[in-house]
């Protein structure tokens, strides 16, 4: 498995199994469920991050597609809010930490993944299919998700979803 170290991190330990847009790419069938790959799909649906900063620390905050921090502000105040905020990646969020929501839990919550099928992605809705099966020693039950001619397999269902997602949209494999 190739370890990727990126994404501006302050700390030299790298991340495993995460990929970043354009370049540095590895095998996404090893990606692991956790906040990290959650933020790449919230990223692909068309989530966004901010650093808002609040005096002497920022935090990281998330919106919604279409979503703008500053304008939930009176509309006289919107422009002073706006240069509280930076956009950042949502990976980069993760290492922040978040004042509010994060990003929904896709690759351990059943209905997060459902939703990613359900609403696909900003350019448009994927098509799926979800199978379960046992493994080649025929102890464990994994499961495969196609998303086109793409397929991937994990040990859970939404890991699954999350796998052939990423890899559709960025192009396969």
């Amino acid at each position: 498995m190739r370890i990727v170290k990126d994404f501006g991190r302050d700390s030299d330990r790298p991340m495993r199994g995460l990929c970043s847009k354009g370049k540095d790419m590895i095998d996404i069938d090893v990606m692991e469920a956790g906040p990290e790959f959650d933020a790449l799909i919230a990223e692909m649906r068309g989530w966004t991050a901010w650093r808002e900063r609040r005096g002497d620390y920022h935090l990281a905050i998330t919106s919604r597609p279409g979503e703008k921090p500053w304008e939930k502000v009176r509309y006289d105040a919107r422009e002073q809010e706006r240069e509280r905020y930076t956009k950042i990646t949502c990976v980069e969020a993760v290492k922040i930490g978040f004042y509010g929501r994060g990003f929904p839990a896709a690759t351990t919550d059943r209905p997060a993944a459902w939703e990613v099928v359900t609403k696909g992605t900003p350019g448009g809705s994927l098509s799926f299919s979800l199978h379960r099966f046992h493994s080649a020693a025929g102890t464990n039950h994994e499961w495969r998700a196609e998303c086109g001619h793409i397929t991937a397999t994990a040990p859970t269902a939404p890991l699954a979803i999350c796998r052939a997602a990423l890899k559709a949209v960025r192009g396969g494999s």
